[in-house]
């Protein structure tokens, strides 16, 4: 009745628990990384993008996009 629910213990080396668990947070690490750089990026867009609207205002900054897009 001991094994009865078919789980049964297998004994795993310690570096290779060591070294799962270090690839894991290597990993969750990294992208966090990745998520605060990008949260970076974008608040920086946005700020841009404030801020030309209050010196340019939305047609400004409309003529200035056609004008660098077309090269006119």
């Amino acid at each position: 009745m001991k094994n009865a629910t078919g789980i049964e213990k297998r004994s795993v080396g310690i570096d290779a628990l060591d070294r799962e668990a270090m690839v894991e947070g290597t990993s969750q690490a990294g992208l966090g990384v990745l998520i605060a750089l990008a949260a970076l990026v974008g608040l920086w867009g946005f700020g841009c993008l404030v801020s030309g609207m209050a010196n340019s205002g939305a047609i400004g900054i409309l003529r200035g996009w056609v004008t660098a897009v077309s090269g006119m």
